[in-house]
């Protein structure tokens, strides 16, 4: 659901992408910054110390929010470049859940494992029919799920661990509900798709799988 708001804050995000993009810095290495910058968190929240876990957490967060912009205000945008950021988009997800599953297992294992399930269905749904990256409809999109890590976090550094759960909770149900929703979506895309070769080949393996 944030997603929508993408056009809303794009002037933002060129905003603090060009004094950054000033720098030279190249695009792909400011994505993999984000995650030394997670697993640093993760290691400040099992060691008790979720204030400045958080202060780690929010730029990891942030470089997703701009290596875009930066790649394209040097022009240096590539298919790889893409790829790239959304597996480090898991990684960082994976090390911040990693850190709070130390204090909360079961609610932090939630909601990992549902928030993965809204990204698996989307990407699945691309290996069997020609799609794009446009945005699905539904809950549990990557910014609501990460927010919602954040908020957890954040209450965690306030002393109110309970809420901090419960934010974990909120973050498995959403991601839950938009896991379906998705499953729902990709049935239509993929009834009225164009499979690919390899599934058009074989029709009845691929519907048994």
């Amino acid at each position: 659901m944030l997603n929508q708001l993408r056009q809303a804050v794009m002037p933002v995000k060129m905003g603090l992408a060009r004094p950054i993009a000033a720098t030279g810095i190249p695009p792909n290495l400011l994505t993999l910054s984000a995650v030394p910058l997670s697993l640093g968190a993760a290691g400040l929240i099992l060691h008790g110390q979720p204030g400045w876990a958080l202060a780690l957490a929010l730029p990891a967060v942030l470089v997703d929010f701009v290596d875009g912009p930066v790649a394209t205000l040097q022009g240096r945008v590539t298919p790889f470049g893409n790829l790239l950021e959304s597996v480090v988009d898991r990684v960082v997800d994976a090390a911040l859940l990693a850190g709070l599953a130390g204090l909360f297992p079961l609610a932090a294992a939630s909601a990992l494992g549902c928030s993965s399930l809204v990204s698996y269905v989307k990407a699945r749904t691309g290996l069997v029919i020609v799609s794009d990256n446009h945005d699905w409809p539904g809950w549990g999109d990557r910014s609501e799920r990460v927010a919602l890590v954040l908020v957890s976090i954040l209450l965690l550094a306030l002393g109110w661990s309970q809420s901090a759960e419960l934010a974990l909770w909120l973050m498995a149900t959403v991601s839950l509900v938009g896991a379906v929703q998705r499953l729902i979506y990709a049935r239509s895309l993929v009834q009225t798709g164009k499979l690919l070769p390899y599934l058009r080949q074989d029709r009845p393996q691929a519907q048994e799988r």
